[in-house]
């Protein structure tokens, strides 16, 4: 039986392959583009995809993106029927459980701090597949799911960079013609989150990138993703990590990350 996740990154660049084995889909942050056997679908953060074994795929994502890339085999399948029943083989796209979300989330920013022993890894992904699996099946149209979309969207390219005062919750919802009180619970059915928490997923993300692949400063880097102090920042960054932006760059170059 072969299971694995990790984290991989893709770009703009269009992309088209097949493989042996089952394959799920979970965006960390952006938006990826994928066509399947000639029908068009759009992942963004709270929806993924399930591929079936030998399923030719077309995908890009908008920019330079992180995705959860699960991988398993007919065997795998095989030996866990309840989760290659519930797994949207056919409807191949599906908005996330929010629990599952969450789990698979904090699974893959573990895996950014370095590989699991294959057995843990192993329990850890069927877990992950099982919520995703025993999840609801929700039939119905979502009504203003494509403005939620947009909206997370906006966050990413332009929201979450601004200072707290041009990035509040209500103005957000102002911008897209919602209540605040409508925006969130719509943006927390779409997304599996409140819009604060996917604004902070998301300028955490970006300063995992620059502590990574840049030598700025943690002040630099604190102002750059919309933190107007290095110490809101820094504790921000620990509560989520367990560790300060200083330990995590110095962890990421003793593996041999730039």
């Amino acid at each position: 039986m072969f299971v694995t996740a990790e984290v991989r990154s893709y770009g703009a660049h269009l992309e088209r392959h097949a493989h042996p084995h089952a394959q799920i889909i979970v965006p960390l942050d952006g938006v990826m583009e994928i066509e399947v056997e000639g029908r068009g679908d759009r992942l963004t953060t709270g929806v993924y995809a399930a591929l079936d074994i030998g399923v030719t795929h077309d995908f890009h994502a908008d920019r330079d993106r992180q995705f959860l890339i699960i991988d398993l085999d007919e065997d795998a399948l095989r030996e866990n029927p309840a989760v290659a029943r519930g797994l949207p083989f056919r409807q191949r796209v599906r908005p996330m459980d929010p629990r599952a979300s969450r789990f698979l989330r904090y699974y893959a920013a573990e895996l950014r701090r370095g590989p699991f022993p294959d057995q843990s890894r192993q329990l850890l992904v069927l877990s992950g597949l099982a919520l995703l699996a025993e999840a609801p099946v929700t039939r119905s149209p979502r009504r203003h799911a494509a403005r939620i979309v947009a909206a997370a969207d906006w966050i990413e390219a332009e929201g979450a960079a601004r200072r707290a005062a041009t990035g509040r919750v209500t103005g957000i919802a102002s911008r897209f013609a919602l209540s605040r009180s409508h925006f969130g619970a719509l943006f927390r059915r779409e997304i599996g989150r409140s819009p604060k928490q996917y604004e902070v997923d998301v300028r955490l993300g970006r300063a995992c990138d620059l502590l990574r692949g840049s030598a700025r400063s943690v002040s630099e880097i604190a102002f750059e993703v919309g933190y107007e102090n290095v110490s809101s920042f820094t504790r921000t960054f620990t509560r989520r990590f367990g560790c300060t932006p200083s330990h995590y760059r110095d962890g990421h170059s003793r593996n041999g990350e730039k």
